[in-house]
């Protein structure tokens, strides 16, 4: 048993029980549980989040991922049905309670996390974190563009977060404004959404510091749904989506993800 087992299941052990011997109820002993995160750093991440939590047990922290290849993050945990993540890509998000929130005004960050639910029922036990993409990449194409494009888009919904645990999302009021980046490109990145979210694209023309003059409003989840698009797949695909300003019109393409193209530094 490695020597950080010791340590970190410390607080739990003085807790829980005042010592553990075979002679004992065994169940009433910690069970060290070892998440492997290879896979992360392997993916371009340097650190991230872990957290385990069950009835009466929670436990998060930030780590320095480098430091737990290959041996794993350990931590001390009750011999009971537990929740297990780790999540990745966080800048302008942030982990509150065991929800991954959206500021208000801001595209989403490029979210990848693993979740699962164990029951550790033996003094050790590993867990695999494999990342999974949680984000949506929206790449704005202009029918017919004019040479000086003055409008800008809004993307809206009425959810704004995903629990870390399940990664189920959260109702709360998104709104993402999109410029045009360095490069002329109108992009945004927006968190895993249910299927019943109601999406909406704003074409708004600017009209003053910060004032704006709605254009027009398109319904994007019906731009989606055309296409089926999954919002239950495991690594969500992203979409082009072509925006005919004269007709009020979008049509959507949906470009799958194949699990090789992180976006760290998306330009948005």
């Amino acid at each position: 048993m490695k020597t950080s087992r010791m340590i970190t299941g410390m607080a739990l052990v003085l807790t829980v029980l005042c010592s553990c011997s075979i002679k004992e109820d065994r169940s009433l002993c910690p069970c060290y549980v070892d998440m492997i995160v290879d896979e992360f750093v392997r993916d371009g991440f340097s650190s991230g989040t872990v957290a385990f939590s069950s009835e009466g047990f929670d436990l998060r922290e930030e780590i320095s991922l480098a430091r737990y290849v290959p041996d794993g993050f350990t931590a001390a945990v009750p011999r009971k049905l537990l929740k297990a993540a780790c999540v990745c890509g966080l800048d302008k998000c942030s982990i509150s309670g065991n929800c991954i929130c959206v500021p208000s005004g801001v595209a989403s960050d490029p979210v990848m996390s693993y979740s699962e639910t164990f029951l550790p029922e033996g003094d050790e036990h590993e867990l695999y974190a494999v990342p999974h993409k949680q984000y949506c990449r929206i790449d704005f194409v202009l029918e017919n563009p004019m040479e000086d494009f003055p409008y800008v888009f809004r993307v809206r919904s009425d959810y704004s977060g995903l629990g870390i645990f399940g990664l189920d999302p959260v109702r709360g009021n998104f709104n993402a404004m999109v410029y045009p980046n360095a490069l002329g490109e109108y992009r945004t990145l927006l968190l895993r959404q249910s299927p019943a979210a109601e999406l909406a694209l704003d074409v708004l023309l600017p009209v003053g510091v910060s004032e704006f003059e709605l254009q027009y409003t398109v319904n994007l989840s019906a731009a989606l749904s055309s296409v089926s698009y999954d919002w239950m797949k495991e690594d969500l695909d992203d979409v082009c989506l072509t925006v005919d300003y004269a007709r009020a019109e979008v049509s959507v393409v949906i470009s799958e993800w194949e699990g090789n193209e992180y976006e760290k530094n998306v330009e948005i």
